[in-house]
């Protein structure tokens, strides 16, 4: 067998598979996604949150931390799995989601610009996933630098 025939092959039963997942399900239906957290130590600053969802015309959320008491929260309806960037004191932070996920983020202004990797804890869903992912994500930033 060709090996163009078994790549046609794998591909029309991925399309046979994808529609029929499509007929049982018959809409994708978001659903509300939370992303919560509190900046301790913090001095005045702003949280940015940008959303990563092309069908969506809302992309980002800021909060001033100091009208907030350094809590911050965002609220975003998902039908796909999504990244998601929180900017805080020039850093990104990088959370992955699902739909219906709850994400709770502790960040450590004293920490953030000196040690990335111990200033950032998640608790809630994907916590160890966002924990590795913001600690990656850091490290090739920083190789490209």
């Amino acid at each position: 067998m060709s090996m163009n025939y078994k790549k046609r092959t794998c591909l029309i039963l991925c399309c046979i598979q994808f529609f029929t997942y499509l007929q049982a399900n018959d809409s994708l239906e978001p659903e509300r996604t939370i992303i919560a957290g509190v900046v301790t130590n913090y001095s005045g600053d702003v949280v940015l949150i940008n959303y990563c969802d092309y069908f969506s015309d809302e992309s980002r959320s800021a909060t001033n931390l100091t009208e907030t008491n350094g809590f911050f929260k965002a609220e975003h309806e998902y039908v796909f799995a999504q990244n998601m960037t929180i900017c805080f004191a020039d850093k990104f932070i990088n959370v992955f989601v699902h739909p219906g996920d709850s994400i709770f983020v502790n960040i450590d202004a004293n920490k953030i610009r000196d040690d990335f990797n111990n200033a950032i804890t998640f608790s809630g869903d994907n916590s160890e996933l966002n924990k590795e992912l913001s600690i990656w994500c850091e490290y090739s930033f920083e190789l490209c630098v």
